[in-house]
């Protein structure tokens, strides 16, 4: 879900194609009179399978490459369930190569999940202008 203020000019996108593992919803904006995509993206953390994680990886990029092609100004967040901090794991590192491939980077460094005995930065907020 996401909310755009009336004052803003804002519309929602159609996106290139549907997607099985991630969520993604695209809507054109202009903040401060930059025009942007914000792309939204959820991933549950329920979903596993076959290839799955070779899955996820193929239609991240896949909505990042066509994202790259539609502004010069792009901002991502969303609950993509995947830990930042931890580039050995395989999510993390499946994060840390989009934001390589795409030439993102994210603005949230501290940890956004803390329990006693463990932290994780699974909400994500990437931009290829920081």
């Amino acid at each position: 879900m996401a909310y755009f203020s009336a004052a803003l000019p804002s519309k929602k996108l159609k996106l290139p194609s549907s997607y099985k593992i991630i969520e993604p919803f695209a809507v054109e904006s202009c903040f401060g009179g930059k025009h942007m995509i914000i792309l939204g993206v959820y991933r549950s953390p329920k979903v596993t399978g076959n290839n799955y994680y070779m899955k996820l990886k193929v239609e991240l990029n896949s909505i990042c490459s066509w994202i790259s092609l539609q502004k010069q100004f792009i901002v991502i967040m969303g609950y993509l369930n995947l830990n930042r901090l931890q580039p050995d794991q395989r999510e993390g590192k499946i994060l840390l190569d989009l934001e390589e491939i795409h030439g993102f980077k994210c603005l949230i460094s501290e940890p956004t999940r803390v329990t006693q005995n463990h932290s994780s930065l699974l909400d994500v907020m990437l931009t290829n202008k920081p």
